[in-house]
């Protein structure tokens, strides 16, 4: 079975970074980032196996080390122009990776 998340800024705050931190949940198919979000932590959604979409608004500013690494089903993202920050492996080891769109 998999599941939608909403994540709250709390939820990005009180990630255990290592890289089986809380949302670490091969179950997790789509993450909905909301507004009050700057910071994308470090391992936030590693080994997400079935994360197939995520949403990141513009409040975005920084996406964390391995924050989306191993996350095999994401097969596209779009970084919004407020990222100035993408950190390494950040999204390492997606193998289904296809697109990456960053607007301006």
């Amino acid at each position: 079975m998999t599941r939608s998340l909403a994540v709250t800024s709390e939820h990005l705050r009180s990630l255990d970074p290592r890289p089986q931190g809380p949302l670490s949940r091969p179950a997790l198919a789509a993450v909905n980032i909301p507004d009050s979000v700057t910071t994308i932590g470090d391992w936030a959604f590693s080994r997400c196996s079935s994360l197939a979409a995520v949403n990141i608004p513009d409040s975005v500013t920084a996406i964390g080390d391995c924050a989306f690494e191993r996350c095999s089903s994401l097969a596209a993202v779009t970084i919004p122009d407020s990222v100035t920050t993408i950190a390494t492996g950040a999204f390492q080891q997606c193998t289904s990776l296809a697109a990456v769109n960053i607007p301006n």
